[in-house]
This record gives structure tokens, C-alpha cells and sequence, in this order.
């Protein structure tokens, strides 16, 4: 049975950077969001790729990620920008064009610095959604090597998260 547009674990390796890492295909079968529009499932994709997220998923996780474990933890209400910004990461070229139609986002490439502050602002707003404080974001910092979470891209997800927390 073919799925219109499934996110499919793209890397499920606790060793890298991040225990998880999700994309979308057109076509297969993979983690599917059974419910909801292009914009539930770009949240859902946020939240699965934010730091926060990760550093959850670590914490049950010794070598393989599993449906299983997956289905085990909370996902919060994110706000829509979450979706938007997740559209925009996901759709970088021409194979994405009618699936950035259907969500309302922009296609085409990004710039490195864009793509860094797109998932920065993820990073702080799934942290807000989850409930977290600005020390409790620190924990999850203090978790990960700098190597897989560098100093300047944990500066740029304080500032975004402060801001997000100053318009809440």
C-alpha cells in the first residue's frame, strides 16, 4: 500500500550527532503521521529532528531506535511556525515542489546560516513546548559534546529561546 509522503528514519544511530534524524520520501513506508494535514506532519517532523527531542530519545535508547520507543514519548503542541520552518528545511529541491505547495512553504535551497537559524529557532521552540526553563535547557547542552552541538549554534537556540519566552 503506497503513503503519500511518510517521514522515514533517515539515520537511527545513537553514536552520530543526534540519535535520530528524519526526512521525507514520496514514496514506501516508514514512521507515518496517520492524521492531520502537510502542517501536522512538519510539526511532527520538527519535534522529531529538534534537540530536545533528541536528547529525550537518548535517554531510552542504547544503540537502535525503534517504533516502539518512539511511540513511548510525549510530542508536544508546538506553534505553527514550527511547521513553517520544517517545510522550508524540508523542501531544498525540485522533488519536494508539490508537497511545499500543498504545506504553503517555500521551495528551494538554503544557505548554511539560514539553515542553522531555522534549526535553532526548532531547537527553542520545542523546548518552550515541552515546558522547559532556560536551565533545564542547559542540561540538555551540558549532554552533548561540543563537536555535535557547538558553542555558537547553543548560543543562537538561548537567544531564540529567550525571545520565544519574552513573546509568551
Amino acid at each position: 500500500m503506497g503513503v503519500d509522503n511518510p517521514i522515514v528514519p533517515a539515520q537511527a544511530d545513537i553514536t552520530g550527532s543526534r540519535a535520530l534524524a528524519l526526512r521525507w520520501l514520496d514514496e514506501g513506508s516508514g514512521l507515518v503521521w496517520p492524521r492531520g494535514n502537510e502542517q501536522h506532519k512538519l510539526k511532527l517532523l520538527g519535534v522529531l529532528n529538534s534537540l530536545p527531542f533528541d536528547w529525550m530519545l537518548r535517554r531510552r535508547v542504547e544503540t537502535h531506535v525503534t517504533f516502539g520507543i518512539l511511540n513511548s514519548l510525549p510530542i508536544p503542541d508546538v506553534p505553527d511556525r514550527v511547521s513553517d520552518l520544517a517545510g522550508r528545511l524540508s523542501c531544498v529541491d525540485d522533488r519536494y515542489t508539490d508537497f511545499a505547495a500543498r504545506a504553503g512553504v517555500d521551495c528551494g535551497p538554503l544557505a548554511a546560516e539560514e539553515r542553522t537559524e531555522f534549526e535553532a529557532e526548532i531547537d527553542a521552540l520545542v523546548a518552550h513546548a515541552y515546558g522547559l526553563s532556560r536551565e533545564q535547557l542547559e542540561v540538555i547542552f551540558n549532554d552533548f559534546v561540543e563537536a555535535a552541538v557547538p558553542e555558537p549554534y547553543r548560543q543562537l537556540v538561548r537567544e531564540r529561546f529567550d525571545s520565544a519566552a519574552a513573546l509568551a
